[in-house]
């Protein structure tokens, strides 16, 4: 950070055998000239942090083929993705998170596949892209950490992630280009996709291709599922999840010590139907009795009489008691002395309730 105020100069553009545009964490403001792509020996453009608007579409992405890292993260940009950045065959890391970026990412594979073939990180979190994520991305061979976070997502979480092969390799080295990771060799195996709206149930048995499904996963060692609308059951491979604010339900699994691993704010708040450890809730088989009634799921049989047994016996004693008084007192109208009993106990009342002075007597 160096305090940089005021705009991107065009004229940067004239620096054609720049390799290097570090200028994050300043103050700069304005738009990105669309003049940078002339600087075409261009390897990594830091320009995260700072107050940018506008979009990214009017650089030409074509004649920056050279360029490795592109990271603009923290701004105020918008618009599309940017189409033309498919074009930069040797980038690896693109990250657009924390900005205003919206409509829906291209779905087109063929068309995106010469740049899938390197990058090893994809952080698109905090933005407004919506629609279903595109299919290309669970086929990038070398991705390592996927960030989609916090946006609009909808649509099928992928049953088969085997396209995902970068996800079997571990590896870290210090970045000699100015500190942080180094994109030829990214320790984290990262998913993360909470704040969207993905559907349906989570499942690791892709038909016909277990067995490498599951060896991909089992490198796998952190996914965030959290704030989205999942449901079904949960797979027992995974070593650490947040599936918070969600719709699962069932017994959680118990294999491989799946339950023990993972602390009640893994599954809460949401998630209201899931029971077992670490959840307070047990598991309860709902046994349907003779009147085709079932027992609540999770509640004790003591839990269940003193709450809806007492409930009953209340309301029924109350009925009852209304229903003697009401016998009595007809009774008594219908009897000739006890009728004239009750109208001269009336008249008492009447005179108690409007006297000034109540059962006492007025004074003279």
């Amino acid at each position: 950070m160096n305090g940089l105020t005021g705009g991107i100069p065009p004229e940067l553009g004239r620096l054609q055998n720049i390799v290097y545009l570090i200028l994050d964490s300043n103050n700069l403001t304005g738009t990105i000239p669309a003049s940078l792509a002339n600087c075409s020996s261009l390897t990594i453009i830091r320009l995260s942090n700072n107050k940018l608007t506008g979009t990214v579409t009017q650089i030409d992405f074509l004649q920056l083929r050279s360029l490795v890292s592109f990271s603009v993260k923290g701004n105020q940009l918008g618009g599309e993705f940017p189409v033309s950045v498919y074009n930069c065959t040797d980038l690896k890391l693109p990250d657009l998170s924390s900005n205003q970026f919206s409509e829906e990412l291209p779905d087109n594979y063929e068309y995106s596949q010469p740049v899938l073939r390197e990058l090893r990180v994809l952080k698109l979190a905090s933005n407004k892209f919506g629609g279903r994520v595109p299919g290309w991305i669970w086929k990038l061979p070398d991705l390592q950490v996927l960030d989609l976070s916090h946006n609009s997502f909808t649509g099928v979480w992928p049953t088969n992630l085997s396209g995902l092969e970068g996800f079997s390799r571990l590896e870290a080295s210090p970045d000699d280009a100015g500190g942080g990771v180094n994109v030829n060799s990214i320790t984290p195996v990262l998913v993360e996709v909470k704040g969207n709206k993905l559907l349906e149930q989570i499942s690791i048995e892709a038909k016909g291709s277990r067995l490498e499904l599951e060896y991909v996963l089992e490198t796998l060692f952190s996914i965030d599922l959290s704030y989205n609308q999942l449901s079904g059951k949960l797979p027992p491979s995974l070593s650490y999840l947040n599936l918070s604010y969600n719709f699962l339900e069932g017994e959680i699994p118990t294999a491989d010590a799946f339950s023990t691993r993972y602390a009640n704010s893994s599954f809460k708040p949401g998630n209201d139907k899931l029971c077992g450890p670490p959840l307070e809730t047990t598991c309860v088989a709902q046994d349907s009795n003779a009147s085709g009634s079932s027992a609540t799921l999770g509640a004790p049989s003591s839990e269940l009489l003193d709450g809806t047994f007492w409930r009953a016996f209340e309301i029924g004693t109350a009925i009852g008691v209304v229903i003697v008084i009401g016998v009595v007192i007809g009774t008594l109208r219908t009897m000739p002395c006890a009728r004239h009993w009750l109208l001269h106990n009336q008249d008492s009342a009447r005179h108690f309730e409007h006297s000034k002075y109540g059962v006492f007597n007025e004074p003279t």
